[in-house]
């Protein structure tokens, strides 16, 4: 494969598959990840990027059309949770053995409308317009962006959606977290800022944000407590005003969930 220049780091496009390759498929990152599961507890079931996620996703399948993309897939669980909700479902990832963990896990679940496919994101095999809904977990922003967004442009259906999640790079507090912890993350992966915002803009003008986690980080504090819930729902209140489409503050954001459409 011939090296580009990556826009955004200098980064050559091969490597940052590298890193990306060595970083997930080594079994230590999710040993170094998981005291973040506290985090996680204040986006439950009623509430956060994967409901709003999950409700988009949901509104646009069908189990008789659906031709469903994972893009950047992990170890498949979430394309197997849906799988009864599409007709066809394809994920792909860059590491060879999340794809054999999901695929292990496909088989034993004996499903059989999904399949699994190391591939480059940036480059896939898929002819043009070939999907209905292309879905994302944290993935865009460990990319160069403009890049991925052609490719998802091309394979999108004219009338497809597409849904993304991914972290943001603005509060200072939540930056000042990352840079503490270097060792959780891929050298290269970039949280979103104004700037990636706007490239997104500018490819799906009919972009959709929505903005989750400031004030209800924290709630992780007393995330033992009986309390715990009825804190988190005044903080989610408060959320919804500071984070809102009209705040000038919303940046401040953990995470937001992107809807593209052509």
């Amino acid at each position: 494969m011939a090296k580009t220049d990556d826009e955004f780091s200098g980064i050559s496009e091969d490597d940052r598959i590298k890193h990306e390759q060595d970083f997930y498929n080594n079994d230590e990152w999710k040993k170094d990840r998981s005291y973040l599961h506290k985090y996680y507890s204040i986006f439950t079931e009623k509430r956060g990027p994967s409901v709003l996620r999950n409700a988009i996703v949901e509104k646009s399948a069908s189990p008789e059309t659906t031709v469903f993309l994972d893009y950047g897939c992990g170890d498949g669980e979430y394309l197997m949770k849906i799988s009864e909700k599409i007709k066809t479902g394809i994920g792909i990832d860059i590491s060879k053995k999340e794809i054999e963990i999901a695929e292990k896990k496909r088989s034993s679940k004996d499903i059989r409308n999904i399949c699994f496919y190391v591939m480059n994101a940036i480059h896939t095999n898929f002819s043009d317009a070939t999907f209905d809904i292309i879905h994302g977990n944290s993935i865009l922003h460990h990319l160069d962006l403009e890049k991925s967004l052609c490719e998802i442009k091309r394979i999108l259906k004219k009338e497809g959606t597409a849904v993304f999640v991914e972290p943001l790079s603005i509060n200072p507090v939540i930056e000042l977290y990352r840079k503490l912890t270097p060792n959780i993350r891929t050298p290269d992966e970039q949280p979103f800022r104004r700037r990636e915002l706007k490239i997104i803009k500018k490819y799906f003008p009919n972009l959709e944000i929505q903005y989750f986690g400031c004030f209800t980080l924290l709630a992780v504090i007393i995330r033992k407590s009986k309390y715990f819930h009825k804190i988190l729902d005044a903080l989610y209140r408060i959320d919804g005003v500071f984070l809102g489409a009209g705040s000038p503050f919303k940046l401040f954001a953990w995470v937001c969930v992107l809807q593209l459409k052509k």
